[in-house]
């Protein structure tokens, strides 16, 4: 999906071809940008935590013993992959191309290098999990680094109140997200 076509489930939060480029939203009843992906950054951070949470209750009920010990990975995975693709639509939105680039090289070279030392410290499936896990959080720290350094007066209008409306407007959206 492009920068300029409006998402299905959050019309809002996405520009269409006729709404301003500027980082916020400039046409009224809409939430500013900033707000949205904390929002879906907050939503994604709940979701995890529920898995956590019920992540006993499923492994019962579906019978898979074996993903037991790694719920909790899962779910960091599962969050540090949400708030990562929040920052990248950010990224995209704004037309910060050059730090794309360079998130995606940063998280490539975590991934690589995580890999390749968890490998030869200890031989497992964690080690892996645990890599994609740290090259997730090193491109998102990278996105966030540039969005709030370039894009602060944006960030400076998302409060809580706003948080709390679009996360409750779009509170299915983690679910119609997830492939």
């Amino acid at each position: 999906m492009s920068a300029a076509t409006p998402s299905p489930m959050m019309p809002e939060c996405t520009p269409s071809p006729r709404r301003s480029r500027r980082s916020d939203s400039s046409t009224s009843g809409t939430a500013p940008m900033p707000t949205c992906k904390v929002a879906l950054s907050v939503m994604n951070r709940d979701a995890a935590a529920a898995l956590v949470l019920l992540g006993p209750v499923l492994v019962a009920a579906f019978d898979i013993p074996d993903v037991g010990p790694f719920i909790v990975l899962v779910a960091v995975a599962q969050s540090s992959g949400g708030i990562a693709i929040a920052l990248h639509g950010w990224a995209i939105r704004t037309r910060r191309f050059v730090t794309l680039a360079g998130a995606n090289v940063v998280q490539a070279g975590t991934l690589s290098a995580v890999q390749l030392g968890l490998g030869v410290l200890w031989s497992s499936v964690v080690g892996l999990i645990v890599a994609d896990i740290a090259s997730r959080i090193a491109a998102s720290i990278t996105l966030a680094a540039d969005a709030t350094r370039s894009h602060a007066p944006s960030f400076a209008m998302v409060s809580r109140r706003g948080v709390w409306e679009v996360a409750r407007r779009y509170r299915r959206f983690p679910i119609l997200s997830t492939p």
